[in-house]
């Protein structure tokens, strides 16, 4: 047998050579360090630590805790200040407890601009395409989001209620106002539903900004469906307030923090109420996971 045949020509690559080199290299096993991907705890790490470095993100939380909780306070002042003339009837209708309440709308606007935020700021400078690049499964980027919404939400929202409802017992307490313990009338129930309940409208905001991909839309969708029972409520026969406007997710939200202390026709059951959100919560995250999965960065 001639030399030549079993001398391998220069420029010449043995294929199964090749192969068998190839699969001797070992590959790194699902799940292992080397072939694993970023998991969920991380990538909510890396969306907060964006999140915490942006100095808005901090003005946003301590004017929507301090507008919130002065609200609140000039609001009790005003009733207290004006408590001697009201009549008998109108100071049995005043509910002590959830008017001051009303200074967690004003924090929970600020609260939505930062869910808005932390959803839209992921399209600003191609910042998406570096994010999925390290955590190519959407999915996951969109879990962490909401969950550090949820949070911010929670911790936020929190710090609010009770300072709204310490300034609200102090300056009522300063007029003679009678104010209810917190474990009488539901009064604990109003509090601690209106801070469940808080990361309903950033959770809304955050998916709308992603499938949006812009703050102003979101924005005002989200405002619109939060002020649309309090704006419309009025002027709508009752027919449409129970069979329309109950089923807005401000509508559904209050019939779980206060349908239990006052009657409203668009309050729902407390079930049903519980159904409504959780409805409107699965139909935005559910869009915005496919407005990303199936739209370029």
């Amino acid at each position: 047998m001639n030399a030549d045949a079993t001398t391998r020509q220069p420029g010449r690559t043995d294929r199964t050579s090749t192969q068998d080199t190839a699969s001797a290299v070992p590959r790194p096993a699902i799940g292992s360090r080397g072939g694993s991907r970023p998991p969920l705890t991380a990538t909510l790490a890396a969306e907060w630590m964006r999140l915490r470095s942006i100095r808005s993100t901090w003005v946003l939380v301590a004017v929507g805790t301090v507008l919130g909780i002065a609200v609140a306070a000039l609001l009790a002042v005003a009733v207290g200040a004006t408590w001697d003339g009201w009549s008998a009837a109108d100071r049995a209708e005043f509910d002590p407890v959830v008017a001051p309440l009303v200074g967690t709308v004003f924090t929970g606007v600020l609260v939505v601009v930062l869910g808005v935020k932390v959803g839209a700021s992921e399209y600003h400078g191609g910042l998406a395409r570096v994010t999925f690049a390290v955590t190519p499964r959407r999915g996951r980027v969109l879990a962490a989001k909401c969950l550090l919404v949820t949070l911010m939400s929670w911790a936020v929202m929190g710090v609010a209620t009770v300072g709204i409802a310490v300034a609200a017992r102090l300056v009522f307490g300063a007029y003679g106002v009678p104010m209810p313990g917190f474990g009488e009338a539901g009064a604990l129930r109003a509090v601690a539903t209106s801070v469940a309940t808080s990361p309903l409208f950033p959770l809304l905001g955050l998916a709308l900004a992603m499938m949006f991909r812009s703050a102003a839309g979101a924005i005002s969708a989200v405002l619109g469906l939060l002020f649309a029972p309090a704006v419309l409520g009025g002027l709508l026969p009752v027919w449409w307030q129970r069979n329309v406007l109950a089923y807005l997710p401000t509508a559904a939200s209050d019939s779980i923090c206060f349908s239990h202390l006052e009657p409203s026709p668009q309050y729902l059951p407390i079930g049903a109420a519980i159904l409504v959100v959780a409805g409107w919560l699965a139909l935005s995250i559910g869009a915005a996971q496919y407005s990303l999965t199936t739209r370029d960065a």
